[in-house]
């Protein structure tokens, strides 16, 4: 897992580097500054634009600086603009402003010429925005002369690349000042925290992240509580079948799902249950819907006795149950005949939100999936994505469940606070249907032994890069819960490839 870490604790790792690696941080600056300029250079071409790089006065500044600098050498045309004459400034940023070469390529300007500079139609010459104007130590509003320059940027027809973070905005929390809008954030060794919640990860654009060596020893990493979801973490969880293992092997799925009016959520989850690898899905039926589900899934088992519950190794609540009374007496039935995980979703979390007592009825290491709004159904109003991490955190906490709070980073919890942020997804799952899918999925890896924590860790990821997949050949606007569902098994060899031998 990738750590995610409070911007001082950020700086207190460089701080350990500088002094134990050991290197100076001017060093380390320049080290930034080269692994910036890599991925600058893949994505931007010498002489296909003219590159503007807004450099503050203290180390963002710095780093942009010495960027500039490396671009220069590698033909590219730059300008610089920044306050010539700063009344305060970091060394390491004045050091790299003493350096900076004196060639035609290279032009200096003073901050207040920015606005004559920038382009304000898309007929006028590509200009790419590289901004450096502050970092990670930003917490207070922005004053001026900065925030005009922001808001000049904001409004300019240009591409922005930001460093490290949008100008503006804060590792660890959302601002409510002006923040510079990129189409592009690099940061270094680690994703910020404000990335990951949709109040500040907009001004972000398409984020992306790379080391720059900070050391791996540094203590306070094994006290962080959050994480980025890796890929490594998804093939350290993946559990082999054996060449000899049979269904019985791979578990049974009881799913309580769909209805006469929302037939498609059972056939979806159950779907998403086999793909993943279930042994077996048995389908509880509310309703007279067998026929169209047994045409387009005829492996899901059907039954209408909630006893054959006690043969299942998971249980699967909710998706297209509707909310009346007979949905939830037979939710209160299955829970009170449950002693296997159970993952509840969807009507169900409406079920519950209506009961002042749900979660004591809950069983052992329960997976609740809402959505914000099911959230906030169910815990209470929150203003904004950290209340409710505080909120999710402090849960699971207390009553030893996992919380699955979905979105474009879909957070998962557990009983020890920790908090896992999910790395893969797109706007493509933005469909009805897709949180059938997800709960599926999670129900399937749950009847295949996974632990509560790793099914929810292991299906969210396997969700959101099944979602990637399909934008490598269709448009996410395209993607549905069913297409969903048939490239599952893609995704899957994708990183866990069988060999065949023949």
């Amino acid at each position: 897992m990738t750590p995610l870490l409070h911007s001082e604790i950020i700086k207190g790792w460089d701080q350990f580097t500088i002094k134990h690696k050991p290197i100076s941080s001017i060093d380390l600056m320049e080290t930034a500054a080269n692994v910036f300029t890599h991925w600058f250079t893949q994505r931007f071409h010498p002489h296909s634009s003219l590159i503007y790089i807004i450099a503050g006065n203290g180390n963002n500044g710095g780093d942009g600086l010495a960027v500039a600098r490396l671009l220069v050498h590698l033909d590219y045309t730059v300008h610089v603009f920044t306050q010539l004459w700063p009344s305060k400034q970091t060394a390491d940023r004045r050091k790299n402003f003493d350096i900076l070469p004196n060639k035609e390529e290279l032009k200096i300007h003073g901050i207040e010429e920015l606005a004559s500079y920038l382009p304000h139609s898309t007929n006028e010459t590509p200009i790419v925005v590289v901004d450096a104007i502050f970092g990670t130590g930003i917490s207070d509003p922005v004053r001026q002369p900065w925030t005009d320059i922001i808001e000049t940027i904001n409004s300019a027809h240009c591409t922005v690349v930001s460093i490290d973070l949008p100008s503006g905005c804060p590792g660890d929390s959302i601002p409510d000042w002006p923040v510079i809008s990129a189409d592009y954030t690099f940061s270094f060794e680690i994703p910020k925290r404000s990335s990951l919640w949709p109040e500040s990860g907009q001004f972000f654009g398409h984020a992306f992240f790379s080391s720059i060596g900070l050391l791996p020893e540094f203590p306070d990493l094994e006290s962080t509580l959050d994480f980025l979801i890796s890929l490594q973490s998804i093939k350290a969880i993946y559990k082999p079948r054996s060449t000899w293992s049979h269904k019985g092997n791979h578990g049974r799925l009881f799913c309580f799902c769909g209805s006469d009016n929302m037939p498609g959520a059972a056939l979806i989850a159950s779907r998403a249950a086999y793909r993943i690898g279930a042994g077996l899905v048995q389908a509880y039926i509310n309703g007279y819907f067998q026929h169209p589900l047994v045409l387009h899934n005829p492996e899901v088992v059907l039954t209408s006795d909630a006893s054959q519950l006690q043969k299942a190794n998971s249980l699967l609540i909710g998706p297209g149950i509707g909310t009346d009374t007979k949905a939830a007496d037979l939710l209160d039935q299955l829970l009170d005949l449950s002693d296997v995980p159970t993952i509840i979703d969807a009507d169900g979390l409406n079920i519950l939100s209506k009961r002042t007592d749900f979660l004591e009825i809950l069983p052992s290491s329960s997976i609740l999936t809402p959505h914000p709004k099911e959230f906030d159904r169910l815990f209470g109003p929150h203003e904004d994505t950290i209340a409710r991490v505080h909120t999710q955190r402090n849960i699971s906490k207390k009553y030893g469940i996992i919380i699955v709070l979905k979105g474009h980073h879909t957070l998962v919890s557990d009983h020890q606070g920790h908090i896992y942020y999910n790395s893969t997804g797109n706007a493509g799952l933005a469909k009805a249907g897709s949180g059938d899918a997800l709960a599926g999925i999670i129900g399937g890896l749950l009847a295949q032994q996974y632990t509560p924590l790793e099914a929810a860790i292991f299906g969210v990821f396997m969700h959101g890069y099944t979602a990637d997949r399909w934008t490598d050949t269709y448009h996410p606007n395209a993607l549905s819960a069913s297409d969903l569902v048939d490239h599952l098994p893609m995704a899957l060899n994708d990183i866990f490839p069988t060999a065949i031998k023949k």
